[in-house]
């Protein structure tokens, strides 16, 4: 989908000046056109929804008064915009910029561009963006559940036909920074050059997705020669946040490696570092999986409200305990610590934690349950 703000970013547009319809800036752009020698009974016809209109107004250079007009059959057609090359009129009607403003019509001014040269850099542009769009597509389909791998290297193969067999997977996402102390130059078009004609990469949801594909025995360590082309891409630690998934040697596995970047991302944000790799988040690689399961999700939910129950009730602070309990792994000292209790402060509450979720369901493995409890939750949070 390609919008107005984003065609007004093109260098050939640099020279465009916004005389009406600020707020139609996000209108989506389909298609771009030349109004010439149509008058509006062909416009009615001729005109498509989402046009990116341009016009030197040659038909009426003598009737300012039927711009108005002009526009308003536009806005009628449901055209994306208007740019007028400023050969015969310099200014607007003040009745054109308020039926512009009304609709959210954006109108441009503009001189000197040559207009093929705009129709054919928009018409890339919005060609650039069905591409991408299409490629999200795929992704989407990569992720979609029991295909099987013959399958998954088909859809491999329609986002890069030049994809290596080894490779691996990254999900990247910019953090939420305060200041802009820290913030770097990123590219995701000066990542794609680095990563190579062999790999692909993608603004992804929130994020950016990166497959870096390589020969056997080509590069002795993939992760490591990736991770410096993240930093020479400008992707920092202080500004991003990066899950990875574990090497692969089969693009039938694709859709499983970026399920594994994905993992790996959120585990790095629930534990609040700069990065993670899947095959080192420990339990949370079942955990994670399983955590939209509706039965899992039953699950953990039960227990988890009868902790938040309790507490709303009595106000007390059952949850975060048992919650720092379990980032402790189950170190009573360390837990009364950060909660600034009396061990058996914390010994008490364990054991009311035991007794609300039902200690004779519990069945010897109070401790197992709570954790898989804990995590699914914060997962889930």
């Amino acid at each position: 989908m390609f919008v107005v703000h984003q065609a007004i970013k093109l260098e050939v547009l640099e020279r465009f000046r916004l005389v009406a319809g600020l707020g139609g800036i996000d209108r989506v752009i389909s298609t771009v056109g030349i109004i010439d020698s149509e008058e509006i009974p062909d416009m009615l016809s001729s005109v498509r929804v989402g046009e990116f209109l341009i016009t030197n107004f040659l038909i009426i250079r003598n009737q300012p008064e039927m711009i108005v007009e002009y526009i308003r059959t536009m806005i009628d057609c449901q055209a994306a915009c208007l740019a007028i090359k400023a050969v015969y009129y310099d200014d607007i009607p003040k009745e054109a910029i308020a039926l512009a403003n009304k609709h959210h019509f954006p109108v441009f001014v503009f001189d000197e561009t040559y207009i093929d040269t705009l129709v054919i850099e928009i018409n890339r542009a919005i060609n650039y963006q069905d591409h991408k769009a299409h490629q999200r597509i795929l992704v989407d389909q990569l992720l979609e559940a029991h295909l099987n791998d013959f399958r998954v290297r088909e859809l491999a193969k329609e986002l890069n036909r030049s994809f290596k067999n080894n490779y691996i997977v990254y999900f990247i996402k910019e953090k939420n920074l305060v200041d802009n102390e820290h913030k770097h130059l990123f590219s995701i078009n000066h990542l794609a050059q680095l990563i190579g004609e062999h790999g692909f990469s993608i603004k992804y949801k929130e994020g950016y997705l990166v497959v870096a594909t390589y020969e056997q025995g080509e590069k002795e360590s993939l992760d490591e020669l990736t991770d410096a082309l993240l930093r020479s891409a400008g992707v920092d630690t202080h500004q991003f946040i990066t899950g990875r998934s574990d090497v692969k040697k089969d693009l039938g596995r694709l859709g499983k490696a970026i399920y594994e970047s994905f993992y790996a991302i959120e585990y790095a944000r629930l534990s609040k570092i700069d990065s993670a790799q899947f095959n080192e988040i420990g339990v949370y690689q079942l955990l994670m999986p399983l955590s939209n399961d509706s039965w899992v999700h039953s699950f953990y939910k039960d227990n988890i409200n009868k902790l938040i129950d309790y507490d709303q009730i009595h106000g007390t602070d059952l949850l975060e305990t048992a919650i720092k309990f379990i980032e402790n792994d189950g170190d009573i000292q360390q837990t009364a610590h950060d909660m600034f209790q009396h061990t058996n402060t914390v010994r008490y509450r364990l054991k009311k934690i035991a007794n609300i979720m039902g200690e004779d369901q519990l069945k010897g493995m109070a401790y197992e349950i709570l954790a898989m409890v804990i995590r699914l939750y914060l997962v889930n949070k």
